[in-house]
């Protein structure tokens, strides 16, 4: 198997990452801003007082190569930051994968809270647009509203599959319960949405092999 965290980086020490480093292959930073007012706005701040700052996640980025994991990024496009440029940050941390997300309101979960923070695909595009040229150095992976409904396979934290093709998360019977067959028919994924997206790629670096899967 291979393994990824997806995480913001607070609490990735030198003591952590070396500890884990038997067990994992790749860290996925979450990164949206590089101003330190928009990642509090948004959230992205420690015990939500301190912000993140561009030195801080250039410390993690090499921090985290130093240590010998492959990095991709995770940028949430949202209100707040979808006019910002972070071409020379993705330079310097070069990545060797890139996802952009559109954000994504979840009826029950987000929806009474980020009408802030929503950006229509017009928004989202002009971000893409604005960091084409990093293709370069990284493989932009960008996914609005539409291809990530129903695309992903997803387990909470009491054993069941989720989904979020209408617009709410769905739940399955638990998969200890009832076998992995059965729960997983009780959702609505959608595999041809998951290959249109990109979710099969080479997270091994084997050309060859045919079975990868998204992260």
């Amino acid at each position: 198997m291979t393994t990824m965290i997806v995480t913001n980086g607070s609490r990735l020490t030198d003591d952590y990452l070396s500890s884990l480093r038997p067990h994992l292959d790749w860290v996925a930073l979450s990164i949206d801003s590089l101003n330190e007012q928009t990642n509090l706005t948004i959230g992205r701040a420690i015990t939500g007082r301190k912000p993140f700052t561009a030195d801080a996640y250039c410390d993690l980025v090499d921090r985290v190569k130093a240590h010998g994991y492959r990095l991709k990024l995770n940028t949430v496009v949202n209100g707040r930051n979808w006019k910002e440029d972070l071409n020379s940050f993705i330079r310097y941390a070069q990545p060797e994968r890139w996802k952009l997300l559109q954000a994504l309101p979840i009826i029950g979960q987000n929806d009474e809270r980020i009408d802030d923070l929503v950006v229509t695909e017009s928004q989202f595009d002009a971000f893409v647009r604005r960091h084409a040229q990093l293709a370069d150095i990284t493989r932009i992976v960008p996914e609005t509203n539409a291809q990530v409904r129903g695309s992903y396979v997803m387990v909470d934290p009491a054993g069941r599959f989720f989904d979020n093709a209408e617009g709410t998360h769905r739940y399955s019977l638990p998969i200890l319960e009832v076998g992995v067959p059965l729960a997983i028919q009780q959702m609505a994924y959608d595999e041809g949405k998951f290959e249109e997206r990109g979710g099969m790629w080479e997270w091994q670096g084997v050309a060859t092999n045919p079975n990868s899967t998204s992260m």
